[in-house]
């Protein structure tokens, strides 16, 4: 008898042992999800509507971008600025029809984040085609400003900056200087 309640006893033990241990993981778990809406929110502190229309991941939109507001400085260089073009078309086309478009002004991504061609020049207004060729979803950042492409997915950018010439970096997820362009008048 006194075994069998000791037995009884070590199961008690075992099973509130069991219950802290879940309460533990379920408390870990709720602080890493906390923990991630946290740094997600910071990802978006700046809430314009292009960036949070793009971390969607809705692929190609409609989307009239706002210019920079001017700001007075003294001896600064003016920053530059790289927008997606507002386009407004019935039929946008299919994606072979926009390859043979944006002819030389297209920058490929492949599976491994390498930019090709590396490095390009264009001229200050240029609409240019980023293009993920791989089936991962990308962000892909040039001059700073990010795009989120989807799996084989592009985006139609014009790129603008107020200082010319301009050296703009690309970077493709964790992979940075993947390639530059440069932009002149």
């Amino acid at each position: 008898m006194l075994y069998n309640s000791g037995y009884r006893g070590r199961e008690q033990l075992l099973f509130l042992s069991n219950a802290q241990t879940m309460k533990k993981q379920y408390l870990w778990g709720v602080v890493a999800i906390a923990a991630l809406v946290a740094f997600w929110a910071i990802q978006q502190k700046d809430g314009s509507i292009k960036n949070i229309v793009d971390n969607l991941n809705l692929g190609p939109l409609i989307l009239v971008s706002s210019s920079p507001t001017p700001s007075v400085s003294t001896g600064a260089t003016p920053k530059s600025s790289v927008k997606v073009t507002p386009k407004i078309t019935v039929s946008p086309g299919t994606y072979g029809q926009l390859v043979d478009q944006y002819v030389g002004k297209r920058i490929q991504f492949d599976q491994y984040c390498q930019a090709n061609p590396r490095s390009a020049t264009f001229k200050n207004g240029t609409t240019i085609m980023l293009d993920n060729r791989s089936g991962d979803a990308r962000i892909v950042t040039v001059g700073g400003v990010q795009y989120s492409l989807g799996g084989y997915g592009y985006k139609l950018i014009t790129l603008n900056s107020v200082v010319l010439p301009k050296t703009l970096n690309l970077n493709c997820g964790a992979a940075v200087n993947v390639g530059q362009i440069l932009l002149q008048k």
